[in-house]
């Protein structure tokens, strides 16, 4: 008579289970992760012209992505073959003209100010696989359309405040601010508040960056008023969310320039830390940062296309550049300097850099 086998011990059955259990829990949080990302970041970006002037646009709608979607279309791309250049997703496009703003949220008064600190206009070849930008100076005044003259940073604000219900309403200001101002179609945009910003640095462990020179300010201004001194030794250093966006936004001296080596330093220094970014449990704290911290007209296809294009290339691919200083000059208005230029000027600069 056969022996009869005897059945698998139950905590050596947990033992041998417990790490596929581990996987499907963390693909599921990884799943689920990635669906609340992108109803928070993505909002389209309406057609200029497409609301008649004086009416009020509805709100977008959520872009919403069940599970299912989510696995297939990270499916397709690990998949995928090919140039990403070339994805379907693209629709025939060779290249992209986008708006990438940083937010400034100053709270602690009576009514939160919102700036875009940063603005690059930056020109994404899909075919070449390289990005080149312009750092646009965010005091330059500029003709806010419905709100008259003011320095570029407080389009966003203008927008964001005529239609508080909206989200997308403070980009589509700046987009039309920059194109009537300069002639420059914009296809897409990526928006970064500066306090995800720190959320997205933690996340992926820090960034890592040689500082060539000691760097100092003594009254470097704190959220909701305020200031404290801060400084930065050079060398190779490793730097948390809140020492990253306090070194790129440190004006010491006033120069514009210095202050885009220093965000081209750090935002390449984030771009490798993305390229590794390691374990699926790091991944989704990584989505989840993004998810609060950015918001992009990207779909979630693009999305995947764009990161298999940054898989693929290397530093080297990226440039910014500044206006040049003579197209700019600071002016005194009323006791206030205020920074002017020819806005045709630049606007022919922009598209030449671009």
């Amino acid at each position: 008579m056969a022996k009869r086998r005897r059945p698998l011990a139950p905590w050596l059955a947990l033992l041998v289970l417990l790490p596929l259990i581990a996987a499907a829990a963390v693909g599921w949080r990884l799943l689920g992760a990635i669906g609340d990302a992108q109803r928070q970041a993505v909002v389209p970006l309406p057609t200029p012209g497409a609301v008649p002037a004086g009416a009020t646009p509805a709100p977008p709608a959520l872009y919403t992505l069940s599970g299912a979607d989510i696995a297939r279309e990270l499916v397709r791309a690990g998949l995928a073959q090919g140039d990403p250049g070339a994805d379907p997703v693209w629709k025939g496009r060779t290249s992209l003209t986008v708006l990438v703003l940083g937010l400034d949220r100053q709270a602690g008064a009576a009514t939160e100010r919102v700036e875009s600190d940063v603005v690059i206009l930056a020109r994404l070849d899909l075919a070449a696989k390289t990005v080149r930008g312009v750092l646009l100076p965010a005091d330059l005044l500029v003709e806010i359309p419905g709100a008259g003259t003011g320095p570029l940073s407080s389009a966003y604000g203008t927008g964001a405040r005529a239609r508080p219900d909206d989200p997308v309403a403070g980009v589509v200001a700046v987009r039309d601010t920059l194109v009537a101002s300069f002639g420059v179609a914009i296809d897409s945009y990526v928006l970064v508040d500066f306090a995800g910003f720190q959320r997205v640095v933690d996340a992926v462990g820090g960034v890592e960056i040689d500082i060539p020179a000691p760097l100092a300010d003594d009254a470097y201004p704190l959220p909701g008023g305020g200031s404290r001194p801060i400084a930065f030794a050079a060398g190779r250093q490793t730097l948390s969310g809140a020492q990253a966006l306090a070194y790129i936004r440190l004006r010491p001296d006033g120069a514009e320039d210095n202050r885009r080596e220093r965000q081209t330093r750090v935002l390449l220094a984030l771009f490798a830390e993305g390229q590794n970014i390691g374990t699926l449990p790091r991944t989704g704290r990584v989505i989840a940062a993004l998810g609060d911290a950015v918001q992009t007209s990207f779909l979630f296809p693009e999305q995947l296309a764009l990161a298999r294009i940054a898989l693929a290339v290397d530093r080297s691919a990226f440039a910014l550049v500044g206006l040049d200083p003579s197209l700019v000059r600071f002016e005194n208005r009323d006791g206030t300097p205020v920074l002017t230029g020819d806005l045709e000027a630049i606007g022919r600069a922009i598209r030449e850099a671009l």
